[in-house]
């Protein structure tokens, strides 16, 4: 949810990073060298010094006349006198996330913790965003997005989805060997980008397909590697597609079971089991649409919701420790009617597929793992699952048998891609409780290889347990520092999930607080104590992940003119009325962002500048909000000293 208000504040500004890049070149039989060039992508405000560029590599090492690719890469400069020798370089899920290109909301979380120590490294893999050819193929991107409106039989979307699927193999296949976007050619790029960089050791760090990525790497190039962290693990023996049914109802039982536990969650959502099965039957009876824009490029959907998609949007919703909290609320408030909560969700959804690669997925999925998989144990397993899940996977259009049938050419994966890999690299294997994809079990299983590991579950995590947690992330940063004993872990006992409830509107302790904006103006107010900055100017309880206030002073000569920049996002329709608040004049208005209920005030700053502050949560409780929070903030805010 950090993430979602980090998109709604879009609406309203968006600053970008203008950095310097270095390029990367590999002639046949050189190393790789670097070159300058612009940085292509966005950064937060206060960003670290950040070298970045292209690494020149063989399509495919098995060829001597091999064409050549080119990869995106980022150096994130440490920020100390003494940094450590060997940098952290971080491997991404998908496969296909455009690591670059989602910098601007992972900084804080992924990389800054560990400026502090060393240099951080990412780079989009090969046929990704940035990286040279990127794989994305427009006609198969259309489709998903259009997924969200489709309401057709899906015997007829599964027609169209193949001839797409076709369409998009051969276009692709055309300008590049498919065959060769697999992991044992992304890891050899791996070894060739830190070749390049010219450092002499390194530690690895991946999440999810990262993790599965980093094996190889280990398998193939151990040479440099000082130690490993891999979160939400994917073990190469693992038949990872056979599995996806059994590991998404261990994944609703676990937070079934969570809020049966949590008296809070208990007593305002009991029985979610059997109301989730109701809800499901009843939106497959009886779809609703719910409207949801995009705000990275305005597009409006009209999303087709029946029981499926619920389903679907939970199964994504279980990936964050931001959002799993958010679905017992969910269900209960969809069953009364109220979208609010579900369409925060959708647009998460929307806006991870905006950031995703879907044939580079195809690609590695279906030359590396597909063929381990048998789709005889993928149906015993959706017939071993409860029955609103046999519903979902019997007619599941991202069915990877059948779609890898139409990608790839064939070839079958070889044996050594589904044998354990062997390490005596010091390995810290991270995993979370609620992770719908890669269980926690796994994180053992892979640690059955790695003789010098230490593994840890973290309670109140799902998918990227790394960075779910300030215990998770002082764990990781311990490690790094010194991987040859194992970090303190008395942390994790503190750790307890804490769902998202209704604001009780109990008083609050506030405190005076100072921060930068979003527009980079140092301001101070007083907050409630406990609300966490969660990016620049913008502020949100803890577990309370439908409420924030964010805080912004423009460089405008009156509140008009505010408005009018605002008007094209920001319905000013409903105002609320005029009020003397901590001796400035304040005009208040209900309107909505992004679906969100929101109140918005404006009022001019002591010199120049107008104050705007935006007061986002739950229709229900925005009137209690004002008075209890937004108040306080309006009677205190001023210009930083």
């Amino acid at each position: 949810m950090r993430r979602l208000f980090l998109l709604l504040m879009l609406t309203l500004s968006f600053v970008l990073g203008s950095t310097h890049f270095a390029v990367i070149h590999a002639q046949e039989g050189e190393s790789p060298t670097f070159e300058e060039a612009d940085c292509p992508f966005s950064l937060p405000l206060e960003a670290a010094e950040v070298r970045c560029g292209y690494v020149a590599v063989p399509l495919d090492r098995n060829q001597a006349d091999s064409p050549t690719i080119r990869l995106a890469v980022a150096v994130f400069v440490a920020e100390t006198d003494t940094p450590a020798p060997d940098p952290l370089i971080y491997l991404d899920g998908g496969p296909g996330g455009r690591t670059l290109d989602t910098v601007v909301f992972n900084y804080d979380r992924l990389i800054k913790p560990h400026l502090a120590y060393r240099d951080v490294i990412v780079f989009d893999q090969r046929g990704i965003g940035f990286s040279e050819p990127n794989l994305e193929c427009e006609e198969l991107k259309a489709f998903n997005f259009a997924l969200f409106e489709d309401n057709r039989p899906i015997d007829d979307i599964l027609e169209d989805y193949r001839d797409v699927v076709q369409r998009c193999r051969e276009e692709l296949s055309a300008r590049i060997d498919l065959n060769a976007i697999n992991s044992t050619q992304n890891a050899a790029d791996v070894a060739d980008i830190m070749d390049a960089l010219g450092y002499e050791s390194y530690n690895l760090y991946g999440i999810s397909y990262g993790t599965m990525l980093a094996q190889y790497v280990i398998r193939d190039h151990s040479e440099k590697i000082r130690s490993v962290v891999l979160d939400s693990n994917v073990p190469l023996t693992i038949d990872l597609y056979e599995l996806i049914p059994l590991n998404f109802e261990r994944a609703l039982n676990t937070l079934q079971e969570a809020c049966a536990l949590n008296t809070e969650c208990n007593t305002n959502y009991p029985d979610l089991a059997s109301v989730l099965d109701t809800l499901y039957d009843e939106l497959n009876a009886n779809p609703i649409t719910i409207e949801i824009t995009n705000p990275l490029d305005g597009a409006s959907y009209n999303v087709y919701v029946n029981g499926d998609r619920l389903l679907n949007t939970i199964f994504s919703a279980l990936y964050s420790a931001d959002t799993f909290p958010l679905i017992p609320r969910t269900i209960y408030d969809l069953q009364q009617g109220n979208t609010t909560l579900l369409s925060q969700l959708l647009l998460l959804d929307i806006i991870d597929l905006s950031f995703s690669t879907d044939a580079m997925y195809a690609a590695v999925m279906c030359n590396d793992e597909i063929g381990f998989n048998d789709p005889n144990e993928y149906a015993d397993n959706i017939a071993a699952t409860r029955a609103i899940l046999q519903s979902l996977y019997s007619t599941n259009i991202q069915n990877f048998f059948w779609l890898c049938e139409l990608f790839d050419d064939g070839q079958q994966p070889q044996d050594i891609d589904n044998q354990v890999v062997q390490s005596d690299i010091p390995t810290l294997v991270m995993s979370g409780a609620f992770d719908p994809i890669t269980p926690p079990e796994w994180g053992d299983l892979i640690a059955e290889g790695f003789s010098n590991s230490y593994v840890y579950v973290y309670p109140n995590a799902g998918h990227g347990a790394s960075i779910s947690s300030e215990c998770a992330t002082q764990m990781l940063i311990a490690f790094l520092n010194d991987p040859t004993t194992p970090p303190d872990d008395s942390c994790i006992n503190t750790l307890a999930v804490s769902f998202n409830v209704p604001f009780s509107g109990d008083a609050l302790e506030f405190s005076t607080r100072q921060f930068v904006d979003a527009l980079g103006t140092a301001l101070e107010a007083d907050l409630p104590s406990d609300w966490e900055e969660i990016s620049e100017g913008t502020f949100s309880p803890p577990n309370n992940l439908t409420l924030g206030v964010s805080i912004l002073l423009f460089p405008v000569d009156n509140v008009d003119m505010v408005i009018n920049s605002l008007s094209s996002n920001i319905s000013f329709d409903n105002p609320i009325g005029m009020f003397t608040i901590g001796g400035r004049e304040w005009q208040i208005f209900n309107t909505e962002l992004q679906g969100n209920s929101t109140i918005i005030a404006l009022a001019p700053a002591d010199d120049n500048g107008v104050f705007v502050v935006l007061l986002i949560a739950s229709a229900e409780e925005l009137e209690n909000l004002r008075t209890v929070v937004l108040d306080p903030i309006l009677a205190s805010i001023r210009i930083a000293e």
